[in-house]
């Protein structure tokens, strides 16, 4: 089984308000192998690129704003000609702190130098746009650094998909010469949604990089989402993006009208949330208080979600951003991105197509001509319960054959067997590549001790 070690990276930046998220896949160099993903966090870029120290408590703080008390504490600018132009919390409770000058930050640096409270070393000089570091070969950016203009502008030794059409440019993928085909959709793009489908190895992915604006999706964004999703029918998708959205499934403490509109769209197109954990993928402090939440989320179609694993929230990777990284890996066989006609879905209707409206009529209809809701669930035994459960579940079906097609089509009907595993699935091919060598053999009439040779 080949291993798919993936690397989403996502660096977000923007002058207005905090960075955003960032998801980069990434491909090992090197032929016929497969792309694996990482996402890594933003890194916040400023208008001016000032220089900036970075801060970091010696005793782990409870909370941003004792990381801001031990910096006060350790230093003083009421003697001096300036003060930081900005403080900035960012991951792992750590300050960067910004200056007009860098005869100013050289000075802060010598100043806290043999400072009790904390540790100092200058913020490195990042471009206001990624950096891909090692195996890192294509990366997923929402609300990308684009100054002045309207989109990413061109760098050095990095492929720009983005498609802004006449509006700014929300979200992009870069790629790195070499990293296996890829291929801009135009179809499915527009300044908020990037979808490029990548190929290594015969095998393709649809990969989008997504933004939502916080307070309305100003760009019907999670509609074209869906519409992406409903055309290309592609099993082999991955999305990263910032979504703005809170909800239970992934971990929130709270839920919001775009976190249930985000479960809604994945429910219908058989997606699979693939965080996991509490870990917040964006920390801030805002008047004094820590905020955190999970607004990053990376969602993968129900054919190849089983294979991405150990995701996590990396709280080190980058100090100087308000999104934390996120790490995981894929693990695929040869040839199952392939199998689409091959599927283990149990879904039986199409609910995609579904006429909600007849649904919601037909089981309000059979509820009510039935005695379920009479009945005292406290009192049931275990019998009276599965009988509770198999009549209600009774009740969804003939509601749903109502309401929606059900799945007859071929190629959604042809179900794995549980006992078939990759070790027969090679060793079928394997046969069958004997049977066409030896039929190849055979018209050439060679003599019976060459054909018995035939390995």
């Amino acid at each position: 089984m080949a291993k798919l070690k993936g690397q989403i990276t996502t660096q977000l930046q923007q002058q207005a308000r905090p960075a955003s998220y960032a998801q980069a896949a990434a491909t090992r160099s090197g032929s016929g192998s497969l792309p694996s993903v990482t996402t890594m966090p933003p890194v916040r870029g400023t208008s001016n690129n000032k220089p900036a120290i970075v801060v970091t408590p010696k005793v782990i703080p409870k909370s941003r704003q004792e990381a801001i008390e031990a910096f006060k504490k350790s230093i003083s600018y009421r003697t001096a000609n300036y003060a930081p132009a900005r403080v900035q919390a960012v991951s792992n409770h750590k300050l960067r702190v910004e200056f007009d000058t860098t005869e100013q930050r050289d000075d802060t640096l010598q100043k806290l130098k043999s400072s009790k409270h904390v540790s100092v070393e200058p913020a490195k000089g990042l471009r206001p746009m990624i950096i891909l570091k090692g195996d890192y070969q294509i990366a997923l950016l929402a609300e990308p650094y684009i100054g002045s203009g309207n989109e990413v502008r061109p760098t050095q030794g990095l492929n720009i998909h983005q498609f802004g059409g006449k509006g700014k440019v929300k979200a992009c993928i870069l790629t790195k010469p070499g990293c296996g085909q890829v291929i801009g959709i135009s179809q499915y793009s527009n300044s908020n949604l990037c979808v490029i489908q990548f190929t290594s190895g015969g095998h393709k992915i649809l990969i989008a990089s997504a933004y939502i604006e916080p307070d309305s999706d100003e760009n019907n964004t999670l509609e074209h989402i869906d519409n992406f999703l409903k055309i290309s029918r592609c099993p082999n998708t991955i999305i990263g993006g910032d979504f703005n959205g809170w909800h239970h499934l992934w971990g929130s403490k709270t839920n919001n009208p775009r976190g249930f509109a985000v479960v809604e769209l994945a429910h219908a197109n058989d997606l699979f949330v693939c965080n996991v954990g509490t870990s917040p993928t964006f920390e801030t402090v805002t008047h004094g208080r820590d905020r955190t939440s999970i607004i990053d989320l990376t969602l993968a179609h129900g054919h190849i979600f089983d294979r991405v694993v150990g995701w996590k929230v990396n709280l080190n990777a980058c100090p100087s951003s308000q999104h934390n990284a996120v790490e995981y890996e894929i693990a695929t066989g040869n040839s199952s991105l392939n199998s689409s006609s091959i599927t283990n879905s149990t879904f039986k209707y199409k609910s995609n197509k579904a006429n909600w409206g007849i649904f919601k009529d037909a089981l309000h209809t059979l509820m009510t001509n039935t005695d379920i809701l009479e009945r005292d669930i406290g009192s049931l035994n275990t019998a009276g319960l599965e009988k509770l459960f198999d009549d209600i579940c009774g009740i969804i079906h003939k509601a749903c054959e109502e309401s929606m097609l059900t799945k007859k089509d071929r190629s959604l009907t042809k179900h794995r067997p549980l006992w078939w595993t990759e070790k027969l699935k090679d060793l079928k091919k394997e046969v069958i590549q004997l049977h066409h060598r030896l039929n190849r053999m055979r018209r050439r009439n060679p003599p019976l001790d060459q054909l018995a040779g035939v390995k």
